[in-house]
């Protein structure tokens, strides 16, 4: 429907005789809200190549903070109790034991959490349309992380990526949604490394192994992360 009406205004304008103007640019230091002006700078310089790149314009500013690992850790727990509570956890404990996959006592929502607490370096959080880094990561290492990420978060803008993955739609339709969505922004970030980061252009291109990393997803190049529950990644009850 928006798209639609997109283009009815498009022809409608046409047909008066006019030509359709260039839409306004946004300052670039409007792009981004963050107490931290290291990550808004950084976050601002990389906001409108990426977002073109998209095919998805900016409809608003994207907030971006850096988090501890404590914060991380309480983060974690939340949504863990939300979307693993200790009932389901144990019902596929039990599933996946059957299946030889692990043993009968391994405490699956202790495995995750320890995971996630060692290898998250950043995730976007659907919940309060927020990105956010943990504050031990170098300006090296956030490079990736931000570039996969804001691409979630310019989605989001779109489409409601919560409800587009949610599992209680059907299974195959999440995955099916969370295959476009990680591969969208796979595609982006990648992109945009081969055109403006020489180093990891060649990485892209085959000099060597692309490093495995990924707040809110373990596909993409960058620092040492994994996806969160309910995140964009693996949800811990399921394949999503």
């Amino acid at each position: 429907m928006h798209t639609l009406l997109l283009a009815a205004m498009t022809l409608g304008f046409a047909a008066c005789g006019g030509e359709m103007p260039d839409p306004p640019q946004r300052p670039a230091d409007t792009l981004v809200v963050s107490q931290d002006a290291g990550l808004r700078e950084m976050t601002a310089a990389m906001l409108p190549g990426l977002a073109e790149r998209s095919g998805l314009e900016l409809r608003e500013p994207i907030r971006v903070e850096r988090r501890s690992r404590d914060e991380l850790q309480r983060y974690l727990v939340a949504k863990l109790d939300e979307e693993l509570p200790e009932e389901r956890a144990q019902h596929l404990t039990d599933a996946y034991a059957l299946l030889g996959l692990m043993p009968r006592d391994v405490d699956l929502r202790a495995l995750l959490l320890s995971v996630y607490q060692e290898q998250v370096a950043g995730f976007y959080d659907p919940d309060s349309t927020a990105l956010f880094v943990m504050e031990d990561q170098s300006p090296e290492a956030l490079q990736p992380i931000l570039l996969h990420e804001l691409v979630h978060a310019v989605q989001d803008q779109w489409t409601d990526l919560e409800t587009a993955t949610d599992p209680s739609r059907g299974n195959d339709r999440a995955t099916a949604a969370q295959a476009a969505i990680e591969g969208h922004a796979t595609l982006v970030m990648l992109e945009y490394m081969t055109e403006q980061l020489p180093d990891a252009g060649r990485t892209v291109h085959g000099s060597g192994p692309v490093p495995r990393a990924g707040p809110g997803s373990s596909d993409h190049p960058g620092g040492n992360a994994l996806s969160l529950p309910g995140r964009r990644g693996v949800r811990p009850g399921g394949v999503a």
